[in-house]
């Protein structure tokens, strides 16, 4: 006689499926979790800038389809005026001569060869909204009494050329006690005046969230930030 196989799940089985339950469900509590207005204006933030450099990249491809080149100037974001956060709504290519399509990002051509001609940019969506108490610190007396970073050096706009990269960029490199190269970059600084976030625009393009808590500035991983 064949002796029969009990069924069911062992032990070992159901205290995996109950642990993959329990991960999931912490998963998805955090996810429904509130933001606090900190995570909210640094996350609004960060993605703006992003989009800015993205669109600036953008640009570069679509105007060498045009029939002269013409030069692109920085794509900037600002911050002291938040109509420029909204999104930039680009056109499959970059159109010559506004006066044809006066709704679409596009330059209009220098009266003369080798004058300056004029880009117009167009958005969509909605501006940044920053909740309520905070601030864009437009000098390092509006961040008081937080202190600034040392190698970030504070703005509220910032450009990006068609790399990606800041454009222009902050102040050169230096040689630091320990002989190492230090490298300053842009950092735009949001505070309720007890609370910082930052957000740092590196020179290679890449945007960086910063935090200040207990007296330090940490970045990704908890790295200290001098």
């Amino acid at each position: 006689m064949r002796e029969r196989k009990s069924a069911g799940y062992s032990l070992i089985e159901l205290l995996i499926v109950v642990g993959i339950i329990a991960l999931v469900g912490a998963f998805a509590l955090a996810q429904l979790k509130p933001k606090s207005d900190a995570e909210q204006v640094a996350s609004a933030v960060s993605r703006r800038i992003q989009e800015r450099r993205s669109a600036a990249m953008k640009l570069s491809p679509q105007m060498a389809q045009t029939t002269i080149s013409y030069y692109l100037p920085p794509v900037v974001i600002d911050f002291a005026d938040l109509t420029t956060t909204r999104s930039l709504l680009l056109p499959e290519t970059v159109e010559i001569d506004c006066s044809h399509t006066p709704q679409a990002t596009c330059v209009t051509p220098p009266a003369t060869d080798g004058g300056v001609g004029v880009w117009t940019y167009q958005y969509q969506g909605q501006a940044l909204n920053l909740p309520s108490g905070w601030r864009v610190a437009a000098s390092q007396s509006d961040l008081s009494p937080i202190p600034g970073l040392r190698l970030g050096e504070l703005t509220t706009a910032v450009g990006f050329d068609r790399q990606g990269r800041p454009d222009p960029r902050p102040s050169q490199d230096s040689l630091s006690e320990t002989g190492t190269i230090e490298s300053p970059f842009w950092a735009i600084y949001l505070t309720n005046g007890t609370e910082a976030r930052a957000i740092a625009i590196h020179s290679t393009g890449f945007v960086e969230p910063l935090r200040y808590d207990a007296g330090q500035w940490t970045g990704y991983g908890g790295r200290l930030i001098p």
